[in-house]
């Protein structure tokens, strides 16, 4: 699961949708990328949290 969403949200599409937009002086690209990193580890720690004992 986790690896389809990190495929479909960082495929080139979805990456050349924030293209050229600027957002608080950095380039939308690198805040979309670091939100989708951000989440995609979030996930990670709770899933391997959740099946821990």
């Amino acid at each position: 699961m986790l690896f389809f969403l990190g495929w479909v949200l960082l495929n080139w599409p979805m990456l050349s949708l924030a293209e050229g937009i600027i957002l608080l002086g950095m380039p939308a690209i690198l805040i979309y990328i670091s939100a989708v990193w951000m989440i995609l580890i979030l996930l990670m720690y709770l899933f391997d949290r959740g099946n821990s004992s």
